[in-house]
């Protein structure tokens, strides 16, 4: 006897096909590394002084290494985030639309 799921699953795998519906299955990955003493990655690489927030930022996958069409790898740093602003806000903001 077929089960009711597998009969279900059946019809939504029809559906999808007649329908041209892919998979909008995806893995997003994303890091927020912020350097809560006021650290410049940039300004602090050319002292070779980096933070070990600096440094598990670099270590973290960046975009260039995503995987494939079902998983996205998203890494942000910001030294300013140490003293919140509307900037910060706004670039927080701005990247969640990115994930929508």
């Amino acid at each position: 006897m077929i089960s009711e799921s597998v009969i279900s699953a059946a019809v939504r795998a029809q559906q999808s096909e007649d329908g041209k519906v892919g998979n909008c299955g995806r893995i997003w990955h994303v890091a927020f590394f912020f350097d809560g003493v006021g650290r410049n990655i940039d300004r602090d690489a050319t002292d070779c002084r980096l933070s070990n927030i600096a440094r598990l930022f670099r270590a973290y996958p960046d975009e260039q290494k995503n995987t494939g069409d079902t998983c996205n790898i998203i890494n942000f740093i910001s030294p300013e985030w140490a003293l919140p602003t509307m900037t910060i806000l706004s670039t927080i903001f701005t990247l969640l639309w990115i994930l929508v």
